[in-house]
């Protein structure tokens, strides 16, 4: 990170500039968590709230292409209906602190993420409800869209994005992107302003009840079962079904919701997330930030979500490993070359950096990212053993799948067009097999991120 931190006299200059002078800002804290924007935390002496936030465009990572002053007309636009924040400020430049950036209130409550059991499912339930006033609102897309029109427009916004910032093409995701566009849900009805990133993870409680439904900068106007999907794609993770959440949305006066229309949006909630992490994660590669959770996740959630994503597509599952690939998952360090080899050398330090320096670090957002460290260096040894081996077989196999299908020799492209293209319908199992299998064994490489990431 290259950009100034915020200090206090910093952020003194910045509340009296816009709020009036006397106002003095007595403690800033960053926040711990978020791989978005940037999150600090003020206490303040004379202003409009003892607390306030400032949410400042991240200088890196996967959501750094979002519009703060977008964000904060959204929730200004949903204030009335459900528990948000209040705005205080917006700056939608860079001049002062490097970014644009918004002021706000500091809601009460803790992060739903962080409960579990019945207390997690009636934080669902409220969210529920909360997400039910907000649709039944049905604020209206400028634009004069339907759902359908809508939620096309938003597969082709997301396709864009990736393509545009990728550091290279996953061909699963290319081929998924296309299955999504191919399968928009029908629904012309008119579209509504939508969340965009709904669920546990933007979302404060207290005694069960939602406080303040956080983090605005995905909401468009869209379909709104793409909000619940959101909503029960997070709470899988803690083990609360998904009925939890659609029940008390329909009690509180939500519309009935077509399940088939959720499996589709809870695919699309699985390739939008792995895409825009993998995109966040090219800022790692690009030496743009040193987050190590970025890099942690944009190996892990895809791997897991884009399985989770061909599932809910009607693809299948990963068959057994090919006996071509089993080797290279297994394979040891060769005998007779000097010790410790590269892969040895990192599951060292990751040891030491477990054993011996974690214990003595207590900021908590300096733990987590030690802890991804640790993980990643693990997981750097176990794909260092396997992945020369493997690189060479996944080669073999593509070139040989390209060759029998006589369709180009560019795998994302080939299966976007098997997609997309009805006479090719019938490729679609075998290139789909294929994808799948690739992914299967590289997500058996990631094991140490796994239990990083996965309760």
């Amino acid at each position: 990170m290259t950009r100034e931190p915020l200090d206090r006299d910093r952020a003194t200059q910045v509340l009296c500039a816009h709020l009036g002078s006397g106002l003095v800002c007595t403690d800033v804290q960053r926040g711990p968590i978020g791989n978005g924007q940037e999150t600090w935390f003020l206490d303040v002496e004379g202003g409009p709230a003892d607390q306030l936030v400032l949410r400042r465009t991240a200088e890196a990572g996967p959501l750094e292409w979002t519009d703060r002053a977008a964000e904060a007309r959204a929730m200004q636009q949903v204030a009335s209906l459900i528990p948000v924040p209040r705005i205080h400020v917006v700056v939608d430049d860079d001049r002062e602190l490097g970014a644009p950036w918004v002021l706000m209130d500091r809601a009460p409550g803790r992060s739903a993420m962080r409960l579990r059991g019945p207390d997690r499912g009636e934080a669902t339930a409220d969210l529920g409800r909360h997400m039910a006033r907000l649709h039944a609102a049905a604020l209206p897309d400028p634009s004069g869209r339907t759902m359908t029109e809508a939620t096309r427009d938003e597969v082709i916004r997301w396709r864009d994005h990736y393509r545009d910032n990728r550091v290279a093409a996953v061909p699963v995701i290319d081929a998924l992107l296309a299955w999504c566009e191919a399968n928009v849900p029908l629904d012309d009805r008119p579209a509504m302003l939508v969340w965009g990133d709904a669920g546990a993870h933007n979302t404060l409680t207290s005694d069960g009840a939602v406080t303040a439904m956080l983090d605005w900068e995905l909401a468009h106007h869209g379909h709104p079962v793409e909000d619940l999907a959101s909503a029960a794609w997070i709470d899988a993770a803690a083990g609360v079904d998904a009925d939890v959440l659609l029940e008390a949305y329909e009690d509180a006066g939500g519309d009935t919701v077509d399940r088939q229309v959720l499996d589709f949006f809870l695919a699309l909630t699985c390739v939008t997330r792995s895409l825009m992490i993998t995109v966040g994660a090219g800022a790692f590669v690009r030496a743009r930030t040193s987050a190590p959770n970025l890099a942690g996740l944009g190996l892990h959630l895809p791997a897991v979500n884009l399985l989770r994503a061909a599932e809910l597509a009607a693809w299948g599952t990963p068959a057994a490993l090919p006996d071509d690939l089993a080797p290279a998952l297994d394979a040891v360090a060769p005998a007779g070359v000097l010790r410790p080899t590269g892969d040895e050398i990192d599951t060292g330090i990751a040891r030491f950096l477990r054993d011996d320096v974690l214990s003595q670090v207590t900021d908590p957002r300096t733990r987590r990212g030690l802890k991804t460290a640790v993980a990643l260096l693990d997981t750097a040894a176990v794909r260092a053993v396997a992945e020369h081996h493997l690189s060479d077989v996944r080669a073999r196999r593509t070139d040989a799948l390209l060759a029998d299908l006589g369709l180009g020799d560019d795998l994302a492209e080939v299966a976007q067009r098997i997609e997309r293209e009805p006479d090719l319908a019938p490729h679609r199992p075998r290139v789909r097999a294929h994808l799948l299998t690739d992914l299967a064994a590289q997500r058996r490489l990631l094991a140490p991120l796994a239990q990083l990431y996965e309760p």
